[in-house]
């Protein structure tokens, strides 16, 4: 769960960078002002999480953020400063420039801390850079000299403690907003290691080593070499379809493949003129083709090859399995039907056909 919601971090932004050009006694008047008690705790933890972060924050809004953290606690011994610790901390952090950790430095000694509080953050820096640039102690001797440091900053500052005001009212400060006895919630909370992660005994847990097959299986169907050689077998077979009726155990192994894939009808090499050739010599090869290329586009063009066929008992096998199977489309069969009564009037039609087609036509 956040520390600030929506608005609360709005204000926290809106305190920060109103502050750039206003003294940073007037920041403080605001941030009390935007903040209740019980949200400045929240609010002040928030700024330390955005102070770590060194690109969120302008130069100017950084002074300003440390001015409100150094000023929760200003009259309370560095040990006890709830913010001193982080303060302390980034007065040691040597990527931050020298003038923000001048300005920390400035802070806990106490030196001067009436006029920076008169002055704004830009004030602040375009002072700084019109003086030679100092030498700051080493990290080292910063941890030495603040670690131990018990005096109140109110010896060295000269500033009025804490709930006194001076006579103009305009010193405000966040002790004085947040109550007595309200820098003891400001405290940081204690980091520690997360516990390590216990080595379980042999007895405690009962592995189950399942006995996983290593082997590689190669899958044929799924290489396309695979679908090249099995395609290449229909098509062999489908020429000799196409030459003289096939053995049984070829046409089991046609109808196998077809089963298996029914696309490669449309690679087995049969066209249209070719029709006429596998229904009269292959018959049940035949109408296994037909049945998978009714859904096609083309299937018209063999609709109308098989009604134009001379009158036989293949085709006639042919188009009643057809019919039986699949909705053949109504003009298809009322022409194929004109064409088997024509037939039977010719004399080309042989007498056993004339009395077969009845039969087959009322089925």
């Amino acid at each position: 769960m956040p520390l600030l919601n929506q608005e609360e971090a709005s204000r926290l932004f809106s305190v920060l960078n109103s502050g750039r050009e206003r003294s940073l006694d007037s920041v403080t008047e605001a941030f009390s002002r935007a903040f209740a008690p019980t949200d400045a705790v929240k609010a002040l933890t928030c700024v330390v999480l955005l102070l770590k972060e060194h690109t969120v924050l302008q130069l100017p809004e950084r002074l300003a953020a440390h001015f409100l953290l150094w000023q929760a606690g200003r009259d309370l011994p560095l040990t006890a400063h709830p913010f001193g610790p982080a303060l302390v901390e980034t007065a040691c952090d040597s990527v931050l420039p020298i003038v923000e950790r001048a300005f920390i430095l400035q802070l806990l000694s106490g030196t001067a801390l009436d006029q920076v509080a008169q002055q704004s953050p830009l004030t602040y820096l375009q002072k700084f850079a019109s003086q030679p640039v100092p030498q700051l102690p080493t990290p080292q001797v910063v941890q030495q000299q603040f670690s131990s440091t018990t005096a109140q900053r109110t010896s060295t500052s000269g500033r009025k403690p804490a709930g006194q005001s001076q006579q103009n009212g305009s010193q405000v400060s966040l002790d004085t907003a947040l109550g007595a006895g309200a820098h003891k919630a400001l405290q940081l909370p204690l980091l520690r290691p997360a516990p390590p992660v216990l080595k379980p005994f042999a007895d405690e847990v009962q592995w189950v080593h399942p006995a996983i097959p290593l082997e590689l299986l190669w899958d044929d169907s799924l290489s396309s070499s695979g679908e090249a050689s099995q395609t290449s077998i229909l098509q062999g077979l489908l020429q000799q379809a196409l030459t003289g009726p096939l053995l049984p155990a070829q046409q089991l192994q046609v109808l196998e493949q077809l089963q298996a894939n029914p696309k490669r009808v449309f690679s087995c090499g049969l066209t249209p003129q070719r029709l006429p050739d596998l229904v009269e010599l292959n018959p049940a090869i035949a109408i296994e083709t037909l049945l998978r290329l009714m859904h096609s586009s083309q299937v018209s063009e063999y609709l109308g090859v098989l009604v134009n066929m001379n009158l036989s008992l293949h085709s006639m096998e042919v188009v009643n399995r057809l019919t039986t199977a699949v909705d053949l489309p109504t003009e298809f069969v009322h022409l194929y039907i004109s064409n088997c009564i024509q037939s039977c009037e010719s004399a080309k039609v042989r007498t056993h056909t004339r009395l077969v087609l009845p039969l087959i036509l009322c089925s």
